[in-house]
């Protein structure tokens, strides 16, 4: 279960005509109202931003297959025919 002062990372979804590019983010939850959480943004960028917590993930699980895992859930990319 996720709470305040967590700190998580999630994928960002960007969409350039036919291209998408995805990227992970990271931060630090600050406060929780229902399925969403206001987390502050560390590293690149600054600022807060609303984030469902059913995309959010504790940084303490992250892995360097994170990403990948990802684009193969939402998007079917690499997955074995």
């Amino acid at each position: 279960i996720m709470k305040v002062g967590d700190k998580v990372i999630w994928m960002q979804v960007k969409s350039y005509g036919n291209k998408k590019e995805l990227s992970k983010r990271e931060g630090v939850i600050g406060s929780i109202n229902g399925s969403k959480a206001t987390v502050a943004l560390t590293g690149y960028g600054a600022g807060n931003i609303t984030v469902p917590l059913a995309d959010l993930i504790l940084a303490s699980q992250d892995t360097p297959m994170s990403l990948l895992s990802f684009a193969r859930q939402r998007f079917g990319v690499g997955s074995q025919q």
